[in-house]
């Protein structure tokens, strides 16, 4: 009898064990069919408890601002060279328009970030249940960048100008110079028309002895006289050549006065001395200086062309005449015996 009355306990017992395991093991299994109306609100609060405090948090990237990075690259661009010549003139210009080059904005994007707040919230039985949503971070970047250069075709344009022809050249100022011998006159002249192509011209004169003239038209009085300077010019074909004259007349300064120097006034037989002289003005054309010894009383004595009296063997006295242009001076000297 005992042992039927606890096989009944036994029976009876163990059943309520393991339910009373099973619903203290896990929670999520549905309520006993006592508490099935209040379980089941509560679980329409939690779920109401958890979407109302469950926030999300998006993380909003700013696009950033774009810069204009056009950078134009400007080509060199080639100087043009003009040149002058007798048959033509050719000038070449070459333009060469700068590349544009545009650059499109960057674009960087991120992926939004989403956090969830943990929730507590009753699970019915006493206890407490916790929920977390899931959490994305976004790490990369995408960044798109395009270029895009276009350069306009390079102009080359070629142009070829006549030549204008020269149809004169004159002497500016007057028609005729007076120069003092030694000194000079720069002449001055115009070849036309004023914008021809060749104005290259040469110089002549007629009369190298009495005037000169450089390449450039300074003139150069030489001595007494007249010459004529001609301005040609310089044409590929010789009978389009063009000229023109100037008279120079060359007025020579003339020696006023001759003075005659001796360094002693009497002179030794067998001996010599330096004579000096002196031409005034000194700007006088003709400077040179002649010398001459008269022996009247027939005193023997000579003189050199640079004016270097030598004494004779006989005394007496001798006369020693310098002349320059034309205009003579002179001086005595006596020799006495040794």
């Amino acid at each position: 009898m005992k042992k039927t009355t606890l096989r009944y306990l036994a029976l009876a017992v163990v059943p309520l064990l393991l339910l009373a395991l099973l619903f203290g093991c896990n929670r999520d299994e549905e309520p006993d069919p006592i508490d099935f109306w209040t379980t089941t609100e509560t679980t329409v609060d939690f779920w109401a408890t958890l979407e109302e405090e469950t926030t999300t948090e998006e993380e909003t990237t700013e696009e950033e601002p774009y810069e204009d990075e056009t950078e134009p690259v400007v080509a060199p661009t080639r100087q043009t060279v003009a040149t002058t010549r007798a048959t033509a003139t050719t000038v070449r210009t070459t333009t060469r328009p700068p590349a544009t080059t545009t650059r499109a904005p960057t674009t960087t994007a991120r992926p939004t970030t989403t956090t969830a707040r943990l929730t507590t919230i009753p699970d019915g039985f006493g206890g407490t249940t916790t929920t977390r949503a899931p959490t994305t971070t976004g790490t990369g970047t995408t960044t798109t960048r395009a270029t895009t250069t276009t350069r306009p075709p390079t102009t080359t344009t070629t142009t070829t100008t006549a030549p204008i022809r020269v149809t004169g050249v004159q002497f500016t100022g007057a028609n005729s110079f007076n120069i003092p011998a030694g000194n000079t006159q720069q002449l001055s002249w115009n070849v036309l028309p004023a914008n021809a192509t060749n104005r290259n011209v040469v110089f002549s004169s007629s009369d190298n002895n009495v005037a000169t003239v450089s390449p450039t038209g300074l003139v150069t009085a030489r001595n007494d006289g007249q010459a004529t300077i001609t301005v040609t010019t310089t044409c590929q074909i010789a009978e389009r050549n063009f000229t023109a004259t100037v008279t120079i007349n060359v007025q020579a300064i003339r020696v006023a006065t001759v003075q005659v120097g001796a360094p002693r006034a009497s002179l030794s037989t067998g001996e010599s001395m330096q004579m000096s002289a002196t031409v005034l003005p000194a700007n006088a054309t003709n400077r040179t200086v002649t010398w001459r010894v008269d022996n009247s009383d027939g005193t023997a004595a000579s003189i050199t062309a640079a004016g270097l009296l030598r004494a004779g063997n006989q005394p007496g006295v001798v006369i020693v005449t310098a002349t320059a242009d034309g205009i003579s001076q002179s001086a005595s000297v006596t020799v006495t015996l040794n």
